[in-house]
């Protein structure tokens, strides 16, 4: 018997993470941080009222051998005030998730998310490596946590360049010894130069700091850092840094390439658009961009407005399809991917994923226009290839 999905059953919630290590309160034990990054196309967004809200559960485990020695759960919930924001290519980030007095040495980390709608779950396993804190001679600098904020689209003072990044916003901590005397320097460096700066005097030794703040992020077009050090009487005595990463644009969180890009477009454009393109990136790359944006301009169905619907739902799909089709491929370049970016999702699917005698295989169903897919691992992979439309 094949096992029949409504559309709003497919996948599970994805996630990716970022772990921190900070002084715990028995140094020398540390407080792990998780921060997890989740996309919008993972979760159901279930109509609450005037809006539309997603609700899930991660749970952390910490595993030294076969041995759980600190575990922590939570549930946190996302809500967006229309349904084309449920589909954009969004993140839900909550705040950081902690699992605190950890001794020092390295661990697995097991980390499981589930949707409160669905009852969807994903889970995977995490090697970690947590530092000691000793309160020593030196000061000891935590993990850095980095994120970029954005201006709100209608502030006054967004770049005349369409861009919205308006500042660095830092989390770390330090441990003083007894003895320390100076002051701390945070600030930001492009290559290799400070261009932003702040000092902190230090007041007090034998503490832990928060070292918690925002930086002004600098209009350059040269690979930043942020940075903090510890100057006493006139020597650097510790230092930290952390690689600034600028948030892409919408296009570059699905294609790594303009060829990439490119072949993304020709998924929907026709064939003399895609010559033109093509044209463009092998012989005047630098009018690529604004070929690009015709080619969306001209399928933009509220061009009086600053959203072009068409073009997110496009790359929705495609963010979509590469965290529900791949690994082996990218997402959007197999078969399920092409249809689904296409078509969107299935009104209905049959799967069959273990009949006796046959390989596994979908059958995706679309009432509107009628159409029938049909999918089958022919190989035992996982990957599904497209044997039948009707």
């Amino acid at each position: 018997m094949g096992q029949g999905y409504r559309s709003e059953n497919l996948g599970a919630p994805t996630f990716t993470e970022t772990f921190g290590f900070f002084p715990g309160e028995k140094p020398p034990n540390a407080r792990v941080e998780v921060y997890l990054k989740i996309p919008y196309g993972g979760l159901q967004f279930p109509k609450c009222g005037d809006t539309f809200r997603a609700g899930f559960t991660a749970a952390f485990a910490i595993y030294d051998g076969k041995k759980m020695i600190a575990k922590s759960d939570r549930t946190d919930s996302v809500e967006v005030d229309s349904y084309s924001s449920t589909h954009s290519p969004s993140f839900v980030r909550p705040e950081p998730y902690f699992l605190d007095n950890i001794p020092a040495g390295r661990y697995k980390l097991l980390i499981s998310l589930t949707d409160r709608e669905t009852g969807a779950g994903f889970s995977h396993t995490a090697e970690i490596v947590v530092p000691g804190f000793s309160k020593k001679d030196l000061p000891e600098f935590s993990s850095v946590i980095l994120n970029v904020e954005e201006t709100d689209d209608r502030s006054p003072d967004r770049d005349s360049t369409g861009g919205n990044v308006e500042r660095l916003v830092f989390k770390l901590e330090i441990l003083l010894p007894d003895s320390i005397r100076g002051f701390i320097v945070r600030g930001i460096e492009a290559d290799g130069v400070a261009i932003v700066a702040e000092t902190l005097q230090i007041v007090e030794a034998g503490v832990k700091m928060e070292l918690d703040g925002e930086l002004p992020l600098p209009d350059s077009d040269a690979e930043l850092t942020f940075f903090a050090e510890v100057v006493s009487e006139g020597k650097i005595l510790v230092r930290t840094e952390k690689d600034v990463e600028l948030p892409s644009e919408w296009f570059d969180r699905t294609a790594s390439s303009p060829e990439e890009a490119i072949a993304q477009l020709d998924l929907i454009g026709s064939r003399e658009e895609m010559k033109k393109l093509e044209n463009a990136l092998e012989n005047t790359p630098e009018r690529l961009d604004s070929l690009i944006e015709y080619f969306w301009g001209e399928r933009d169905p509220t061009p009086a407005t600053k959203i072009n619907e068409v073009r997110e739902e496009f790359y929705r799909r495609v963010f979509a399809a590469n965290e529900r089709f791949g690994p082996f491929t990218p997402g959007w370049k197999t078969d399920m991917g092409e249809v689904f970016i296409i078509y969107g999702e299935p009104d209905e699917i049959d799967r069959h994923p273990f009949d006796s005698g046959y390989r596994a295989y979908e059958i995706w169903y679309y009432f509107s226009p009628r159409k029938t897919f049909y999918f089958e691992d022919t190989i035992g992979d996982g990957t599904y290839r497209l044997v039948r439309r009707e």
